[in-house]
C-alpha cells in the first residue's frame, strides 16, 4: 500500500511539473532557434554586400534590404524562411520561392516574448545592435556601388575606389564588425547549454531520489506485510 502510494506521490510530481519543463524546453529551443536566425541573417546580409560590390547588379541590393526589413518586422517573412536555402533558391532561379508569408515581427521582439532568461536575453540584444551596426558599414559600402553606378551610367567597373571600397568588406574592420555579431550568439549558446545541463542533472537527480524512495518504500511494506502475518499467526 505505502509503494503504490508512494507511486501516486511521484505521478502527481510528474503532472505537476510536466507544464513546467515543457514551458523550459520550448523557451530553449527558441533560444537556440533565435540565436541561428540572426547568425543566417548576417550571413545573408554580408553575401548580398559582398555580391552587389564585385559585380555592381542592383538586385543583391534589393535583396539586401529586402532581408533587412524582415529582420527588422517592416516586411513579412516568408513561411520555412529560416527552415529552407531560401536565399539560395532567390539567387538561383532569380524570383521568391511561391509560397504564402508568415508573420511581421522584428526579431528582437521575437526574441523578448520567447522566455529568454535575462541573461540570455542581453547577449541576444548585444548581437542584435552589433548586427545592425555591421549594417551600417554594409550600406556605405553598397552606397559607394550606387555612386559608381551613377557616375558610370549602369556601367560598372571594379577599379580605384570601387575596389578598394570592396575591399573594405575583407579588411579588420569588417571583421571586428562580424565579431562583435557572433561573440555574443556564442555566449548565447553557451547560457543555454549550461541551463540544460543544470536542468538535466536535476531531473536525473530527481528520478534517482524517486527510485530510492520507492525502492525503500517497497521494501518497507513487505516488512509490513511480514510483521502483519507473523503477528496473525501467534
Amino acid at each position: 500500500m505505502l509503494a503504490v502510494l508512494v507511486s501516486m506521490l511521484s505521478m502527481t510530481n510528474y503532472m505537476n511539473e510536466r507544464e513546467t519543463v515543457q514551458g523550459f524546453w520550448r523557451s530553449r529551443m527558441a533560444a537556440l532557434s533565435l540565436s541561428d536566425r540572426l547568425r543566417q541573417t548576417s550571413d545573408y546580409l554580408k553575401r548580398m554586400v559582398h555580391l552587389y560590390a564585385v559585380n555592381g547588379d542592383p538586385v543583391y541590393r534589393q535583396y539586401f534590404d529586402e532581408i533587412l526589413a524582415i529582420h527588422n518586422g517592416e516586411a513579412p517573412r516568408p513561411v520555412n524562411y529560416f527552415t529552407t536555402p531560401y536565399r539560395d533558391i532567390v539567387l538561383d532561379i532569380g524570383e521568391r520561392p511561391a509560397g504564402e508569408s508568415g508573420q511581421t515581427v522584428a526579431i528582437r521582439a521575437l526574441a523578448n516574448d520567447a522566455g529568454l532568461s535575462p541573461e540570455e536575453l542581453a547577449e541576444f540584444a548585444k548581437a542584435e545592435d552589433a548586427s545592425n551596426s555591421l549594417a551600417t558599414i554594409e550600406n556605405e559600402v553598397m552606397d559607394v556601388v550606387d555612386i559608381a553606378l551613377v557616375a558610370g551610367d549602369g556601367e560598372y567597373v571594379l577599379e580605384g575606389a570601387t575596389l578598394e571600397n570592396m575591399l573594405r568588406l575583407h579588411g579588420a574592420e569588417y571583421h571586428a564588425a562580424r565579431a562583435l555579431v557572433m561573440q555574443p550568439l556564442v555566449e548565447l549558446e553557451r547560457l543555454v547549454q549550461e541551463q540544460y545541463d543544470t536542468w538535466i542533472n536535476g531531473t536525473i537527480g530527481f528520478i534517482s531520489q524517486s527510485l530510492f524512495t520507492g525502492y525503500h518504500a517497497i521494501i518497507a511494506a513487505f516488512l509490513l506485510l511480514a510483521a502483519s502475518i507473523w503477528q496473525r499467526r501467534r
